[in-house]
């Protein structure tokens, strides 16, 4: 509970530091640096000073919203359907977030330990299987306010958010010889994409309402982060191993969606 408390009120500084740089323009630039080192700093002081916590739990909690886990999918899906100087682009706008969260991560780390502060780490002990329930509909409320959606479209929301989470943990369990996480993407991407045209074909309604919030749970934003931070910590093997699981997720999701729409066609070409 403390970890989850900390990262709260980290998250809520960072949204302090998003809503003040939205009007600064210099601000902005360097925003994400800033939010990773305030993010970092705070989490290793309390560590070290107040109480044990799951650093790098509670630093990935609290930048989340930052990580640009949807825009490296739809970078990958606009390469992949050869717009190339949208995806590319898009794609180096994802990579500069990352590598700028990741920067202000190692930044805060090594001021921390230059001025001797060290935290005290503590291994989360594994939560209740119950707990993923409330947790999901607490994120598909999220993700309903994030979207913007409208009101009559809440329902829709929620159910899309509920249905791509256990598409893709089914999938994974079903797996077999196959690569559990990206197997289950691939099966989340493709029945979130079919659904998504369903409904744009019999409600008349953008499909975008469904597929959207429904693969935000999917996107490996947080595996780009990780990646990143092992190899600016020189964990070579690792961020490279990590990095090789971004790039499977990122192109089983991109497959999954594709294969929906070949699935399920949508209601008109755009």
């Amino acid at each position: 509970w403390v970890d989850m408390v900390v990262a709260g009120v980290i998250g809520l500084l960072i949204g302090g530091i998003t809503i003040l740089a939205s009007t600064r323009p210099r601000l902005s630039v360097a925003s994400d640096a800033i939010s990773a080192l305030v993010a970092t700093m705070i989490t290793i002081v309390v560590s070290a000073w107040i109480v044990p916590l799951a650093i790098k739990s509670v630093i990935l909690s609290s930048l989340i919203i930052l990580i640009p886990g949807m825009s490296l999918t739809t970078a990958v899906r606009e390469i992949s359907s050869q717009h190339l100087v949208s995806g590319m682009a898009r794609m180096g706008g994802a990579m500069s977030t990352l590598l700028k969260l990741g920067f202000g991560t190692l930044a805060a780390s090594e001021v921390c330990n230059a001025l001797g502060i060290h935290a005290r780490d503590f291994v989360l002990p594994p939560l209740p299987s119950w707990t993923d329930y409330p947790a999901l509909l607490i994120a598909a409320v999220a993700f309903a306010i994030l979207f913007r959606a409208a009101r009559r479209d809440w329902p829709v929301v929620i159910l899309a958010v509920v249905v791509g989470y256990f598409t893709t943990r089914w999938g994974g369990e079903i797996a077999g010889r196959l690569p559990a996480a990206p197997f289950g993407v691939f099966l989340g991407g493709l029945v979130l994409s079919a659904l998504a045209n369903l409904y744009a074909r019999f409600a008349h309604r953008p499909g975008a309402v469904i597929r959207e919030p429904g693969i935000l749970l999917l996107v490996p934003g947080s595996v780009g982060f990780r990646s990143v931070s092992y190899l600016l910590e020189r964990s070579t093997k690792l961020g490279m191993d990590t990095g090789l699981l971004l790039i499977t997720l990122l192109i089983a999701l991109a497959a999954g969606l594709m294969f929906g729409e070949l699935l399920v066609a949508p209601r008109r070409s755009l």
